[in-house]
């Protein structure tokens, strides 16, 4: 009898503690996994502005200290690279962390040739708890010059 009640009260234990886990770790899960979906909408948003030169609306995705340094870049951009489409590739975003990476495809052509060239492109996004959106902090939008004919 003694034995029959060990085990029930080992039984409950488990059963309560998988009932606690189980929501904690499903939750943790769906938050990841928001913020992946986040941040590829605003990834989306950020690369569309800019494949229709939009510079003023991508602008706004770019962390501050960043801005000056953007504007210079699609100041050059836009007088030699004309973007034909992108794809998002990939989305990550490390568990407990403020910060993520999205993998892209470029398809674009330089205005001085007509050749359809393909690139792929890491950006670095870092999430901002004040501002409770996604910036970013590396794009990597002027890879897509090299190359050209000066």
């Amino acid at each position: 009898m003694v034995l029959k009640n060990d085990f029930r009260k080992a039984s409950l234990f488990v059963f309560f503690a998988l009932a606690v886990m189980i929501p904690l770790s499903c939750s943790s899960v769906s938050k990841q996994k928001g913020e992946q979906e986040d941040l590829q909408e605003i990834a989306d948003a950020f690369n569309s502005a800019v494949r229709w030169s939009d510079f003023k609306t991508a602008c706004g995705f770019v962390l501050p200290p960043r801005k000056q340094a953007f504007w210079d870049q699609m100041d050059e951009m836009s007088n030699t690279v004309r973007i034909m489409d992108f794809q998002i590739r990939e989305v990550s975003v490390p568990q407990k962390k403020n910060r993520g990476t999205v993998i892209l495809r470029y398809r674009y052509y330089h205005m001085d040739s007509p050749n359809m060239r393909t690139k792929n492109l890491q950006q670095h996004w870092i999430f901002s708890e004040q501002e409770k959106s996604w910036f970013v902090a590396e794009h990597n939008l002027q890879s897509l010059m090299e190359g050209k004919k000066k």
